[in-house]
């Protein structure tokens, strides 16, 4: 858990908090075939999102729409929820 908590403290601090900021940009950029939703292919360039994925994809349909995407952003922004956000159980 710790490691996990690590890893994901060091993917924070090396990604540029203007990504987070822009929920549209951010999703957009992940959503490389703009379907408006993305998929774990898109997800996998992210690796805090591929880590937490079955904890965001709330309706289990294997897809992130722009709501879901957006608890992803709020956890990453977040550092109370984090913790929450990577669990690993």
């Amino acid at each position: 858990m710790k490691n996990l908590l690590s890893i994901a403290a060091l993917i924070l601090a090396l990604t540029p908090v203007a990504v987070f900021a822009a929920e549209s940009s951010y999703f957009e950029k992940l959503d490389t075939d703009s379907n408006g939703v993305i998929s774990v292919d898109e997800a996998s360039s992210d690796s805090v999102l591929s880590k937490i994925w079955d904890d965001i994809d709330g309706d289990k349909s294997g897809v992130l729409e722009s709501a879901e995407f957006s608890r992803f952003e709020e956890m990453l922004n977040s550092d109370s929820s984090l913790e929450e956000a990577i669990k690993v159980e």
